[in-house]
């Protein structure tokens, strides 16, 4: 589409959600295109292409890094004809991970600078303040915030009732999250492990991130 972002960043904390979300968007994607529209954006793109920023590592086109990941070695479409599809239809590349993998990767380095997919739209999830000096690449930042005390209750009523138990279960459990368990329970991924650990052993033993890793 004219006007629209061709370099996406998405931001957050290790376990904000960032690798769910490319996943869900992907998901969405499949499962909704064509005539099971749910968003006008989303399914304006004809392909998506989701990889780690690991698979880029060493590779020289973003075709030979589909190529070895995407597609069966029986069933691959040439280079030269995956290239051109790429170039004429709309395709979204999701790449994650690139806080793991970023360090002397010179493909992604070059993707983030326009050198290749210019016309590509490209999303990016990484941990936050490590794309200080390529920022101005980006034509869109989006950052994942942390749980506020709604999104944590809710978050908790979701896990009871995925594990069949009640709320009530868990009360126990919301003092120490509304105290010394607070910084970590803002976080998706540390609270869901204290969900688990707690349903366990029935209480909220650990009192530090290294007590709850």
């Amino acid at each position: 589409q004219d006007g629209a972002p061709t370099r996406i960043l998405v931001d957050g904390p290790p376990g904000s959600g960032k690798t769910t979300l490319l996943t869900k968007m992907v998901l969405d994607w499949a499962e909704h295109h064509g005539d099971n529209c749910t968003d006008n954006y989303l399914h304006s793109f004809e392909l998506i292409f989701f990889m780690h920023a690991s698979h880029l590592k060493g590779r020289s086109s973003i075709e030979s890094v589909i190529l070895h990941n995407v597609f069966d070695k029986d069933n691959q479409p040439s280079k030269s004809a995956l290239k051109h599809l790429i170039r004429t239809i709309q395709t979204l590349i999701l790449i994650d991970g690139l806080d793991e993998a970023g360090h002397n990767n010179s493909l992604l380095d070059d993707i983030i600078a326009r050198k290749f997919l210019r016309k590509t739209t490209v999303l990016i999830a990484s941990r936050p303040n490590l794309l200080r000096s390529a920022l101005h690449n980006f034509n869109t930042i989006y950052s994942i915030q942390e749980f506020d005390d709604t999104q944590q209750r809710q978050h908790i009523e979701k896990f009871a009732q995925q594990q069949r138990k009640s709320f009530s279960y868990f009360k126990p459990l919301l003092s120490s999250i509304d105290g010394h368990l607070r910084d970590l329970a803002q976080n998706p991924l540390t609270l869901t492990l204290i969900l688990i650990l707690f349903s366990e052993n029935g209480e909220a033993f650990m009192k530090s991130r290294s007590d709850l890793y």
